[in-house]
């Protein structure tokens, strides 16, 4: 149940469900503690994902201009 519900959840957390399914998720979470602990936890995971700024490394970026310029004589 917690895996399923968990799946929904990240649907939910990103305003990708539909009316009836907000409806069917809230009742879930207020109805039940385990849901709303997983539902506490996927809030906060996505928070901190927010707040990760990822930097390509200087040899990826290298490789993609390599790349960038090798498909560019194609054309």
């Amino acid at each position: 149940m917690k895996l399923d519900f968990t799946l929904k959840l990240i649907p939910f957390i990103y305003h990708e469900t539909t009316a009836q399914e907000n409806a069917e998720i809230v009742h879930q979470i207020l109805s039940d503690g385990a849901s709303e602990d997983a539902f506490q936890e996927v809030l906060e995971t996505k928070e901190m994902l927010d707040t990760v700024i990822i930097k390509p490394s200087k040899k990826s970026i290298d490789r993609i201009l390599e790349y960038s310029r090798g498909t560019s004589d194609l054309i």
